[in-house]
């Protein structure tokens, strides 16, 4: 069988007749030399001699042939059964899917509808219970329980969710206007007992700055107001230097009253008056409150009004004595136990640590 093939083949690819209809670079595949009718003869022996080798290996593959048919038509019958599953298991998850889908829309829509019934349940109770706190602030003499009602109508009026409500901006204005009131109260209240060193008044008024929760910035600017006064203070007693400055201009004949015993006189007269007096009772004023404030509200005795005031006193009065005039600084190295001695005095009558320069 094998030896019948390869004969055909060989005779096939040796005879020079139909080496022309192998070869595709061929230009012609016509043999001038043979008749056309010899040449139609070959080339119908050659067909048949192929027709009958396909014959004989179609009947020796027989059975493989069949088996490979039977295969391929196995394999058409588990490809569309495949399809048919597959097609089915797209349609069970487009079910699954809707299934899923139409409870989560559900699901996020109650869910959405819940939180705007939360947000509004939530507004009426802050509107309500801002309304209840501003009738109460209303009806309330005392200015502690005011700044009491005031913090917590605070705290509710900064809710983001209760701005542009008619309701609530009206009830705001009401708010604004007490708040002012106990403010202005608190404040007269605070100065007056610091001055007189009065415990009820001061206390008082610190509770109610605690309450509002404003107490830091009040001891910020009680520092700040009690150093303004004595910048001010100093100022008005070495302006005495003015006075010198002018009389020293001249000519000869002309006294130097900077340093003549008068004009020494008059700046320590100055100087140990505004030590003594007006310095000594702003001091007076900040240890009070420093020491009340301690006593009253443990939480902020970090704010430590007394160290910050002398420490701004420290430079307020370096910063005043180099605005002054040469003679007057001269005056005050030349005589600087006497600025010790003005220190000293105010320091031990005051008995205050906290006063104390490194």
């Amino acid at each position: 069988m094998t030896e019948s093939k390869n004969e055909l083949i060989g005779r096939i690819e040796t005879e020079e007749f139909y080496v022309n209809f192998l070869n595709p670079n061929s230009n012609s595949i016509l043999n001038e030399s043979i008749s056309i009718k010899e040449q139609v003869k070959k080339l119908a022996e050659g067909i048949e001699l192929i027709n009958q080798e396909l014959h004989r290996q179609i009947l020796e593959k027989h059975e493989d042939l069949l088996q490979q048919a039977n295969n391929a038509t196995k394999l058409e019958t588990v490809l569309n059964s495949m399809n048919s599953h597959v097609k089915t298991l797209f349609i069970d998850a487009e079910r699954l899917k809707t299934q899923i889908t139409i409870p989560y829309n559900e699901l996020e829509k109650h869910t959405k509808v819940l939180g705007r019934l939360h947000l509004a349940s939530h507004i009426l109770r802050q509107v309500n219970r801002l309304q209840q706190l501003s009738k109460r602030l209303t009806n309330t003499n005392d200015p502690v329980q005011k700044a009491i009602l005031l913090q917590e109508l605070e705290q509710l009026a900064s809710d983001p969710e209760l701005k542009d409500i008619d309701s609530v901006t009206n009830e705001l204005r009401n708010i604004r206007v007490h708040q002012q009131k106990v403010v202005q109260l608190a404040t007269g209240s605070l100065n007056q007992g610091a001055k007189n060193e009065n415990i009820t008044q001061t206390t008082t008024a610190l509770q109610i700055f605690i309450n509002i929760g404003t107490i830091e910035s009040v001891a910020n600017n009680f520092v700040d107001n009690n150093l303004h006064e004595c910048r001010e203070s100093l100022k008005l007693a070495l302006s005495v230097s003015s006075f010198s400055s002018s009389k020293t201009k001249g000519g000869p004949g002309h006294i130097n009253l900077t340093s003549s015993q008068g004009f020494r006189t008059k700046v320590w007269s100055e100087i140990e008056k505004v030590f003594a007096e007006d310095i000594f009772s702003i001091c007076k004023q900040v240890k009070f409150l420093h020491n009340t404030l301690n006593n009253l509200y443990l939480v902020h005795s970090n704010l430590n009004i007394a160290e910050k005031f002398w420490i701004g006193f420290g430079k307020v009065f370096q910063e005043e004595i180099q605005k002054s005039t040469l003679a007057l600084k001269q005056a005050l190295e030349e005589d600087f136990p006497k600025l010790l001695k003005c220190y000293y005095e105010m320091t031990n009558k005051l008995k205050y640590d906290l006063f104390a320069f490194e």
